[in-house]
């Protein structure tokens, strides 16, 4: 018998997902655990994996097209079986070792899987105490998972009990709090009598709809109350003014269901212009950003080096191949020439990625150079995998898919991690100088700064020349002055050899 394969439902908000890419054919053989799909959901991306090995029957769902969580989108089975006699696939909803049965009042809430890679979570922020009461649908923890946050809603009402310290990391499917008095398991134990239906609604917080009117709809009368991070984006993407709705959130914060209940009323004006204090929660992304930037100059000797290279012959280079590239389908840029650049001399001077691991320096063999982009919220470092192996068009052409998949939220795991190298160009900014600070993981990160023209003196007159700054942040525990200066030296040479 066939089984049937649904839009999963990857976050505690997630109500429908678009299938960007099937990464399968109908007929094609699979293994469980195979990735077969990518689902895109906002501005996030997951690997949708098959349940079972088998053959691909039937790709019902289109790419492109969003499906509500649930909607059958495949079918999967052995060669040669009926997609008409199918059942519907089990979800997993923990790697953990087996269920344990209790009997005991209370309703176990473990750190639930938001994205089909999520191995653990953070628990940045409780919002309930110890014997809080809490209603079902209350917003009880802040979720971190790297750069991003999920809110965890509570599946039932009553007394509420943290079991982990929040900054606790803690495993997908692992017992993180209860509600209600009962003895429960150890903490990090699975706990849980759910099925994989039931687990959702635990996981989502799934209420009834409850239509509103504009009367119902409670406004303070002086202030204005404070909105949850994912509220004020809600209402930010509504373009409405959320600040002086009644909140029923944690300490009377305005949650998202205010908003859509607020907004589906008609009760809501549309944001005006009046400039109003920031005086906001940081989000996960914030906070792991500002604890990442204080871990790196906690715990390296960063040292910056400037240097003012001649890039005539950079520019000369961009400007003689952008319009091929470009009718190649491929948009060539200064900064990945750069990164070509930088690929050869990273691959000739091995210190420039040489690590301090425990008592030993360890090289990085590879070379990927990560890129800063900045994007809504927060900045990201993606990176250009074995870059000093690559041609400038396929460097091009991979700079430039990875900035769009991190503005549009699509980035994956694998995109973000094994980095030996960083980037960063604020020189579209009019910057010369500036002091990047390092990524964790790595002992160097080089700033590009604006191209400028300057007169120079020669032979007794005076020629124009263009000019590109570049700032070198170094772990001095690794790298001297001297190695780091040669370094730079050998950019400006394969510069002119363009």
């Amino acid at each position: 018998m066939s089984t049937i394969i649904e839009m999963p439902r990857y976050g505690a908000n997630m109500d429908e997902g678009t299938i960007a890419t099937w990464l399968v054919t109908e007929g094609e053989s699979v293994t469980k655990g195979q990735a077969i799909a990518e689902i895109a959901i906002e501005k996030l991306s997951n690997e949708l994996l098959a349940p079972e090995d088998g053959v691909i029957l039937k790709l019902v769902g289109t790419e492109g097209e969003t499906y509500d969580c649930g909607t059958t989108i495949a079918y999967i089975g052995q060669a040669g079986e009926n997609v008409e006699e199918s059942t519907s696939v089990e979800i997993e909803t923990s790697n953990a070792a087996d269920t344990i049965e209790l009997s005991s009042d209370a309703t176990i809430i473990v750190m639930p899987r938001y994205g089909a890679n999520m191995e653990e979570g953070t628990v940045s922020t409780w919002f309930f105490s110890d014997g809080d009461m809490v209603e079902e649908g209350d917003v009880i923890a802040e979720i971190s998972i790297e750069k991003l946050t999920n809110e965890l809603l509570s599946p039932t009402a009553g007394p509420f009990y943290p079991l982990v310290d929040e900054g606790s990391t803690v495993k997908c499917g692992k017992t993180i709090a209860k509600i209600g008095e009962g003895d429960v398991a150890e903490e990090g134990e699975v706990v849980s009598k759910c099925s994989p239906s039931e687990m959702d609604d635990v996981i989502t917080g799934k209420k009834e709809t409850v239509s509103v009117s504009a009367d119902s709809v409670e406004t303070v009368t002086s202030g204005c109350s404070e909105l949850t991070p994912k509220a004020k984006k809600l209402a930010d993407e509504l373009g409405v003014d959320a600040t002086m709705l009644k909140g029923t959130g944690y300490c009377n914060m305005v949650t998202r269901e205010d908003i859509k209940k607020a907004n589906a009323a008609g009760a809501l004006s549309k944001a005006g212009s009046t400039s109003v204090p920031i005086n906001r929660k940081m989000t996960a992304m914030e906070k792991a950003i500002a604890a990442g930037m204080y871990k790196s100059l906690q715990e390296t000797a960063q040292t910056t080096i400037t240097m003012d290279m001649d890039v005539d012959n950079l520019v000369a280079f961009y400007k003689a191949n952008k319009t091929d590239y470009a009718a190649m389908g491929v948009k060539l840029s200064y900064t990945s020439v750069i990164i070509n650049i930088v690929g050869k001399a990273l691959k000739e001077y091995p210190i420039m990625r040489t690590i301090i691991d425990g008592d030993m320096f360890k090289e990085l063999t590879e070379i990927n150079i990560g890129i800063a982009v900045d994007i809504a919220g927060g900045l990201v470092v993606p990176n250009i995998k074995n870059a000093d192996k690559k041609f400038y068009s396929a460097v091009a052409t991979e700079l430039a898919e990875l900035a769009n998949k991190a503005k549009t939220g699509k980035l994956l795991e694998n995109d973000l991690i094994g980095g030996s190298f960083t980037i960063t160009n604020l020189g579209m900014f009019g910057i010369k100088y500036f002091t990047p600070v390092l990524n964790i993981g790595e002992s160097a990160i080089l700033g590009l700064g604006a191209i400028r023209k300057e007169l120079v003196a020669k032979k007794g007159g005076f020629l124009k020349k263009k000019y590109m700054s570049f700032s070198l942040t170094h772990d001095h525990r690794v790298i001297n002055g001297a190695p780091a200066a040669r370094f730079l030296n050998r950019i400006q040479e394969l510069i002119n050899e363009l």
